[in-house]
């Protein structure tokens, strides 16, 4: 983006289309930059609830509850999964794990296990906490009464486990996984499926599963086995094959377009 010469308030966008879909995070690393630790603790509240909504708007119908505190023992008090979802009965509970951070730069160009380590131990940490949240939940909580119903088709093997974050590393479960296999982090002894994801990564899940008219939860298991397989010539899970992800059945393209546009078809920023 360049200014005009002589005409300070007008400026030339090569192109646009990019500006607008970089604008969140223009926005986000702004407000980052100007109220620090202020603004930090918001996003972190307002990045579960955008997970929960997408959820909650692509799948109608389903149960995609916020994190609720309960206590299994008495002044013992405890928090359930940042997002728990069930997309219909007889499918399989996911939990998710919300971690508005962004991946450091050291990280993404060194991507060893110190710098990951560094970055990355709160949710390594958090996938840990997981399967004693998926428990509590199949045991039956008041809190989580809506599930009651869903947790009873399913099993809690079937369970499978998320961490979200705003964007992560290319082959980070991968590396993870490869981890795990040597009984690094505690990660071996999650005893259901699970993964790490960047925001968009999630989003292309969703509209894939659509397109493809299946669940969530196959697309994941999909995805999951694809990371595990470590031969070179194999594509990065996130390319989600050959098909891809139809940009209009992506939610943050729709999610975007309703900020920009308002219902009567003039653009919001004009």
């Amino acid at each position: 983006m360049q200014g005009l010469p002589g005409e300070a308030s007008r400026y030339v966008v090569p192109n646009f289309r990019f500006f607008l879909r970089s604008l969140p995070a223009v926005l986000d690393y702004t407000l980052l930059e100007t109220l620090d630790a202020e603004y930090d603790q918001f996003r972190g509240a307002v990045f579960e609830a955008y997970v929960a909504m997408m959820l909650h708007d692509m799948y109608p119908g389903s149960i995609a509850l916020p994190e609720r505190g309960y206590a299994r023992i008495k002044a013992m008090a405890k928090k359930g999964p940042d997002v728990a979802f069930v997309e219909a009965l007889g499918e399989p509970l996911l939990l998710f794990e919300v971690k508005a951070r962004r991946v450091r730069a050291d990280t993404r160009s060194e991507m060893d296990d110190d710098s990951i380590d560094h970055n990355l131990a709160d949710v390594y940490a958090a996938l840990r906490r997981l399967p004693t949240k998926a428990t509590d939940l199949f045991q039956g909580i008041s809190e989580y009464s809506e599930m009651t119903g869903a947790l009873q088709a399913t099993s809690r093997a079937q369970s499978i486990g998320l961490c979200i974050l705003p964007d992560a590393p290319f082959a980070i479960n991968e590396l993870t996984y490869h981890r795990a296999s040597r009984g690094e982090h505690g990660l071996d002894q999650i005893d259901f499926e699970y993964c790490i994801m960047g925001i968009g990564t999630l989003e292309k899940a969703v509209a894939v599963a659509k397109q493809r008219k299946t669940s969530l939860a196959v697309i994941l298991r999909e995805f999951m086995n694809r990371a595990k397989d470590l031969e070179m010539h194999s594509p990065l899970a996130e390319f989600f094959g050959e098909e891809g992800a139809e940009p209009e059945m992506i939610y943050g393209e729709t999610f975007l377009d309703r900020i920009r546009w308002g219902s009567d078809g003039e653009y919001a920023a004009s």
